[in-house]
């Protein structure tokens, strides 16, 4: 079973397959930018692995060619804007487990 994206870092099962057969891939196709990682830092040590080793990255859902500058910063802001989503989510989380547990709302499995 793999990490979610949402998990910061670079240890995830899924993402270290992909990131150690780096010298035997051309590209890595993902849907979103937001899915290989959640973090700038993260999705920017992804971008500077493969740039490494001459591995192409491709959304297949965002018109970015990421082997230009320009499309590489714009990749850059997207994965801004997905932490900044994911730490929200995260925030949101948080508080309705706060607010219902006291209240004996919140069951636990």
């Amino acid at each position: 079973m793999d990490v979610s994206g949402f998990s910061r870092g670079l240890d995830r099962p899924g993402l270290q397959r992909i990131l150690t057969k780096l010298a035997e891939l051309d590209v890595i196709v993902f849907f979103k930018i937001d899915r290989p990682a959640r973090s700038t830092v993260d999705f920017a040590e992804i971008m500077r692995l493969a740039e490494h080793q001459s591995v192409a990255l491709a959304s297949a859902t965002e018109p970015l060619d990421l082997t230009s500058s320009t499309s590489r910063a714009m990749a850059k802001v997207i994965a801004v804007f997905a932490e900044l989503e994911s730490d929200t989510i995260g925030m949101r989380v948080s508080s309705a487990h706060e607010h219902l547990q006291p209240r004996g709302s919140l069951h636990r499995r």
